[in-house]
């Protein structure tokens, strides 16, 4: 996932400091990046085939906005839910440690400060594609750690963030 938005940042914050393999599906923006379809066994098996990654870092995710993600449920389910499964098992053959990254969408909000224990309630279809996939590192990979970002915000080269999205929905008084 390395021309979304944290994945963009990593590579580019730490492409001297680690060999580091990007990966994308739509937008090429490390010449060194390496297409996989993330909902395809085949595509993923073939990149840890040719990497032999001792770390995989999982930045994919689908999430434009809302609606967006109300609207593509079997693409969100597979990229953010389905797919885990498999990246969990291919770790475990090739000894591969996992970084998940997952969201705070998979609270519903209400209480705030959660600890990694506290029951998830997801309000939205998303935050309910990453309790599934979060589902799935657990059950299947033997050494992983999952990071629930909150709101993560700024600019992208390549696409509307969140912030840009909740701005033009304000300015167009919807």
């Amino acid at each position: 996932g390395s021309s979304g938005f944290l994945g963009n940042f990593f590579i580019n914050r730490h492409k001297h400091d680690f060999l580091l393999i990007p990966t994308h599906n739509h937008n090429k923006i490390h010449t060194n990046s390496i297409f996989v379809d993330i909902t395809s066994i085949n595509s993923l098996e073939k990149i840890f085939q040719s990497s032999q990654p001792d770390l995989v870092l999982n930045f994919c995710s689908v999430y434009k906005n809302p609606e967006f993600c109300e609207q593509n449920k079997n693409l969100v389910m597979a990229v953010n839910g389905d797919s885990l499964k498999t990246i969990s098992k291919l770790c475990n053959n090739f000894s591969s440690s996992l970084i998940h990254f997952s969201s705070d969408y998979v609270f519903d909000g209400i209480n705030g400060n959660y600890l990694e224990d506290h029951p998830v309630n997801p309000i939205n279809f998303f935050g309910k594609s990453k309790v599934v996939g979060e589902k799935h590192v657990e059950e299947f990979a033997n050494d992983y750690c999952i990071i629930r970002t909150g709101m993560v915000y700024g600019t992208s080269p390549i696409k509307q963030t969140l912030p840009d999205w909740i701005l033009n929905k304000i300015e167009k008084q919807q």
